[in-house]
């Protein structure tokens, strides 16, 4: 904001700009950084969260799986809705026991079918801020099957 206002004024836009310390009210300090980021109050424990997931187990008669996947890979692997949306079953390696990995590089925002250049409901792209592999805007047709959804 500085530099814009900087460039304003040598634009002859503005005469002094408001932002520099000369300017500033008497008396004026920034405020101070929190201490604390994230608070923890506002994220479940794992207890409630493993509470949560079973819940949601038992919605409906074929939905509730999917939702307790859906939103139990967005707590552990804290990943965007978009991602777990775009999760393929290739990219999941689960064991009976204990943790698993996952691999996701693709994003599958929902955009609305009046928004994709294909009609789709999701558009996939790449991750947020990093390259990925991501379905080419111009590519018409249904996804290749490595990118079926996991059946949950």
């Amino acid at each position: 904001m500085h530099r814009a206002l900087a460039y304003a004024i040598r634009k002859k836009r503005l005469t002094v700009n408001p932002l520099s310390k000369p300017n500033l009210p008497e008396g004026w300090t920034p405020p101070q950084a929190p201490d604390d980021i994230l608070d923890p109050r506002s994220v479940g424990s794992p207890a409630l969260i493993a509470a949560m997931l079973e819940t949601c187990k038992g919605t409906g008669r074929r939905q509730g799986r999917r939702f307790a996947a859906f939103y139990g890979c967005m707590f552990y692997a804290m990943m965007r809705p978009s991602e777990v949306a775009a999760l393929t079953r290739s990219g999941c390696e689960l064991p009976e026991r204990g943790w698993g990995h996952l691999t996701f590089a693709d994003a599958s925002p929902a955009a609305g079918k009046a928004f994709t250049d294909d009609g789709q409901v999701h558009e996939h792209r790449g991750l947020k801020g990093r390259p990925g592999a991501g379905r080419p805007r111009w590519r018409a047709g249904p996804p290749d099957e490595s990118r079926s959804r996991p059946s949950w």
